[in-house]
C-alpha cells in the first residue's frame, strides 16, 4: 500500500500497517538488545530507550520511517519523543487503553508499533478502527480494572463505540516482524498475549513541533494527572525544534546533547553621546516558563528619570550596578509612592501592577539592569513587591536563599554564590529558568566568561555551568524562575 493510501487509510481508521519498516538487521539488533544494564532499563521504562541508545535512534528516524511520517504529519516539523521496547510474557495483556500522554491532542502525535518477535494474528495490536475520532479516552468509559478492559474481543467496548459509529469494528493489525503499524495516540487499542511464547515489540513515538509531551504519573487514574515538572527529551526530526514547548535534545555527532545555554551578555554602556537615559536590550526571548523574557541594562545621567511612575502587567527584578538611585515604589496602602534610597547591588522586584520608577540621585551616571518577562500561568494579585540590600545576603557565612512569591510563577527563587578561584558547579540542567548577574570577579559558564554586570540567562532545559577560572574570588547573585506544575 502506498504512503498516499496510508493517509486515507489513516483519517479514516485511525491507523495504517506499512511494509518492512525495518531492515532484517536491524530487526535482529532490537530482537537481541537485554536490558541488565541499569541504565538502560531505565531508560526504557520512560520511553527514553532512543537517548541512550543510538541504534535505536539510527532506525526511529530512518528515512523509510520519515517518508510516512512526513506524510501523516501533513509537512509539518516534527519530533522523535518515546523509544520503548515491550516484552510481553505468555498469558501477559496490554489492556484497552488510549495513549493518556498524547490522546488530548487531535492530530498533535503519531505512534509506531513494529513486532519484533514471538508476534503471530492472535497476539498482534488490536484497536476498535475509527475511535480516534470519538474524542474521548478508553479511560473515560471503563475505568482501571474493570474487566471490560481485558477483553480480547472487545464486547462491552464495541457496545460503546457503536453509540458513535455505527460501522464500528475491531480491527487485528496483519503485520509481520518488522512491519509497523502507525496509528493515532487517541485510538482505543490493547494486545492480548495469550500464546505460550514470549513477544517482543518496539514502540515509537513522535509529535509535531508545538504540541507537549507530558507523562502520566499513575495510570490508574482519570483523568490523568501528567508530570508538569519533568517533561521528557524529545528529538527534533523535521523543521526548527520548539524551544518553548518541550525540552530537547539535539544531534551532536553519533550522540545527543541539550542544547547549550546561549544567552551571556557584556555590559555595553559606554556612551557614544550625551542622552539622559540610554537603554540597551541584552535579550528577548520565550522560554518554558514565560512567554517572553526581556533583559535589558540602562544608564541614567544625574537628575533624570526615564518615566513617570507607571503600572504594567509584566514583572520585574531591578538590580543596581553603578551610581545612586532613589527608587519611587507603590507602598502597602496602594496609594502612596515612597522613596527608597539604592546603591550597587541593591535589588527590587515590581508585582505586576505595581506603581514604580527610579531617578539618578547621584552626581555621576546611574547604571542599573533589569529582568522583565510575563509568565505562562495566570497572573494573580497576590504578589507583593520586596528590595534587598547586598548587606542582606553577602555577608552572611551561610548561603543566602530565599523563595518569593510571584505574580504568575509558582516561586521566585533568588540566592547569592561566593565561587573561589578554582570552584566550579559541574555542568546540568535545570527545569526552570535561570538568570545569574556577576557582581565581583569573573565568571564562567561554557565558553563564556564574564566580568560585573554581566548576564547569563539559562532557559529551563539548556545545559550550564558555573565556574571560577580567575585568580581572584567571584561573587554572583542567581535568579530562579520556577513555573506552576
Amino acid at each position: 500500500m502506498s504512503v498516499e493510501l496510508g493517509m486515507d487509510e489513516w483519517c479514516r481508521q485511525g491507523f495504517h500497517v506499512a511494509r518492512e519498516v525495518l531492515t532484517a538487521q536491524q530487526l535482529g539488533k532490537v530482537r537481541d538488545l537485554e536490558f541488565a544494564a541499569k541504565e538502560l532499563r531505565c531508560a526504557n521504562e520512560r520511553k527514553g530507550l532512543w537517548v541512550v541508545e543510538p541504534t535505536v535512534r539510527d532506525m526511529a528516524t530512518s528515512e523509510i520511517i520519515c517518508r510516512h511520517l512526513d506524510i501523516f504529519f501533513g509537512g509539518d516539523g516534527y519530533f522523535l519523543w518515546g523509544a520503548q521496547v515491550v516484552d510481553r510474557q505468555p498469558d501477559e495483556i496490554h489492556p484497552w487503553h488510549s495513549d493518556l500522554e498524547t490522546s488530548h491532542s487531535a492530530d498533535g502525535f503519531v505512534s509506531l508499533w513494529i513486532p519484533i518477535s514471538g508476534v503471530s494474528m492472535s497476539n498482534t495490536l488490536r484497536s476498535i478502527a475509527g475511535s480516534h475520532r470519538y474524542g474521548s479516552a478508553v479511560q473515560s468509559h471503563f475505568r482501571w480494572g474493570d474487566p471490560a478492559r481485558s477483553d480480547p474481543d472487545a464486547t462491552r467496548l464495541l457496545e460503546q463505540a457503536l453509540r458513535q459509529d455505527a460501522e464500528a469494528v475491531v480491527s487485528t493489525s496483519d503485520c509481520g516482524h518488522g512491519d509497523g503499524v502507525f496509528f493515532h495516540g487517541a485510538l482505543w487499542h490493547g494486545t492480548f498475549n495469550h500464546r505460550d511464547v514470549s513477544r517482543r515489540a518496539l514502540l515509537l513515538q513522535y509529535g509535531r513541533h508545538g504540541a507537549a509531551v507530558r507523562l502520566v504519573e499513575d495510570r490508574t487514574l482519570y483523568p490523568p494527572r501528567l508530570n508538569e515538572a519533568q517533561p521528557p527529551a524529545v528529538l527534533p526530526i523535521r523543521g526548527q525544534h520548539d524551544p518553548v514547548t518541550n525540552y530537547n535534545l539535539l544531534p551532536r555527532g553519533n550522540a545527543v546533547a541539550y542544547p547549550p545555554a546561549r544567552l551571556a551578555r557584556r555590559p555595553s554602556l559606554v556612551k557614544t553621546e550625551r542622552q539622559p537615559w540610554k537603554r540597551v536590550t541584552y535579550f528577548k526571548t520565550a522560554t518554558p516558563v514565560s512567554r517572553v523574557m526581556i533583559c535589558h541594562a540602562s544608564e541614567l545621567m544625574p537628575g533624570f528619570m526615564p518615566h513617570l511612575p507607571h503600572r504594567h502587567t509584566r514583572e520585574e527584578l531591578l538590580i543596581v550596578l553603578g551610581g545612586k538611585a532613589t527608587i519611587y515604589t507603590q507602598d502597602s496602602n496602594g496609594g502612596v509612592l515612597r522613596s527608597i534610597q539604592a546603591a550597587p547591588g541593591d535589588l527590587f522586584y515590581y508585582p505586576k501592577g505595581h506603581a514604580h520608577t527610579i531617578t539618578n540621585s547621584g552626581d555621576g551616571p546611574l547604571k542599573y539592569l533589569m529582568f522583565r518577562w510575563t509568565a505562562r500561568a495566570v497572573a494573580t494579585d497576590g504578589a507583593t513587591a520586596f528590595h534587598y540590600r547586598p548587606a542582606e545576603y553577602s555577608a552572611k557565612s551561610e548561603r543566602f536563599s530565599v523563595d518569593r512569591d510571584s505574580s504568575a510563577l509558582h516561586h521566585l527563587h533568588i540566592h547569592f554564590t561566593r565561587l573561589r578561584p578554582g570552584e566550579a558547579f559541574p555542568s546540568h540542567i535545570d527545569l526552570y529558568d535561570t538568570g545569574i548577574v556577576v557582581l565581583q570577579g569573573s565568571l564562567s559558564m561554557l565558553e563564556y566568561e564574564l566580568g560585573p554586570g554581566g548576564v547569563f540567562f539559562v532557559r529551563a532545559g539548556e545545559l550550564h555551568n558555573t565556574r571560577n577560572e580567575s585568580d581572584e574570588p567571584c561573587e554572583y547573585i542567581v535568579f530562579e524562575f520556577h513555573a506552576h506544575c
